[in-house]
C-alpha cells in the first residue's frame, strides 16, 4: 500500500503478517498515534484463537477438486468447494461423502497461482445442509519450502482482499 488508513487514538487494531522465518502471527494493540505513513500502538498483545492454531486460516471461497489417494494423475475429479486454507489444512464442503481418516489428494488453483496439489487427510466431517457435507482436510508433513510458498501465497491473497475490500468501500480519491 502506498499509505496507511488513518485510525482514532484508542481504536483497537489488530495486525497480521508474516515474520522473518515465514511463520504468520496477529497482533492487537490500542492505537496511540496515527498518520498516514506510521501507527503508534500501546498494550500490544499476541492474538490467540481459541481453537490453538499454529497458522491464521485464511476464508477462501474457491472451486476445487478433490481425488482418491490412489488417483495419482488426477484423473478422476470430485468437484467440490474449498471453504478455507491455512498452511496446516483447510476446510471444503461437497456433496461427496468421505470418512474420517480417510486420505486424499486436493487441487486448488487460485487466481494468479500455479495450482497447489496436496496429500492429506479428513479430520472432521459433518453434514452442513442437507446432502452438502464439510471437512476438516489435514495437509500431510509440508517441507519448509512448501510451507514457506503456501505462507507467501495465502499472505499475498489476504493482502489482495484487504486490498480488494478497501477500494469498494472507499469515498473516491477525496
Amino acid at each position: 500500500q502506498l499509505s496507511l488508513e488513518l485510525c482514532e487514538p484508542g481504536d483497537e487494531l489488530r495486525v497480521r503478517g508474516l515474520a522473518a522465518n515465514g511463520k504468520p502471527y496477529e497482533l492487537m494493540g490500542v492505537v496511540v498515534q496515527s498518520s498516514r505513513v506510521f501507527c503508534k500502538l500501546e498494550k500490544v498483545e499476541m492474538v490467540m484463537h481459541s481453537e490453538n492454531r499454529s497458522n491464521f486460516r485464511l476464508p477462501l471461497e474457491c472451486d476445487i477438486s478433490v481425488y482418491a489417494e490412489s488417483d495419482t494423475k488426477l484423473a478422476q475429479p470430485e468437484l467440490c468447494r474449498l471453504v478455507n486454507i491455512s498452511v496446516g489444512g483447510a476446510c471444503f464442503q461437497s456433496e461427496y461423502v468421505h470418512g474420517l481418516g480417510e486420505v486424499l489428494r486436493m487441487e486448488i488453483r487460485v487466481a494468479k497461482y500455479a495450482p497447489m496439489v496436496f496429500l492429506g487427510q479428513v479430520i472432521r466431517a459433518n453434514e452442513f445442509t442437507s446432502g452438502i457435507f464439510r471437512y476438516g482436510f489435514l495437509f500431510a508433513q509440508l517441507g519448509d519450502q512448501e510451507t514457506d510458498a503456501l505462507n507467501k501465497i495465502l499472505f499475498n491473497i489476504q493482502v489482495g482482499n484487504r486490498r480488494e475490500w478497501q477500494q469498494r468501500n472507499s469515498d473516491g480519491w477525496g
